[in-house]
């Protein structure tokens, strides 16, 4: 496990990586500062050995960035807390609402 916020000069060890997940924060794919460097210098690495990636919120991001895409700032803030409401999705579901 890599934590981007106190690892930034560490080189993850991938080589016995089956899989990685990165999760979110508050950081941005963005940034420019020494631990977003490591954190895409990781990831190139995971993405050049085809192992396999989940990216969630800044996970995602990272993967984009990573693989040469465009990461850009949403005008509306997406933090926060948010109510949500499980609706089954078939009607033969077992988890019927």
């Amino acid at each position: 496990m890599v934590n981007l916020a106190q690892d930034s000069i560490r080189k993850a060890d991938i080589s016995k990586s089956s899989a990685v997940v990165t999760l979110g924060g508050p950081q941005s794919a963005n940034d420019t500062d020494r631990a977003m460097r490591r954190e895409l210098e990781n990831l190139k690495a995971i993405l050049d050995k085809k192992i396999p990636y989940l990216g969630i919120c800044l996970g995602m991001q990272t993967l984009v960035k990573a693989a040469g895409g465009n990461v850009i700032t949403c005008p509306i803030k997406e933090t926060g807390f948010l109510t949500l409401m499980a609706i089954a999705m078939l009607s033969n579901s077992p988890n019927k609402a």
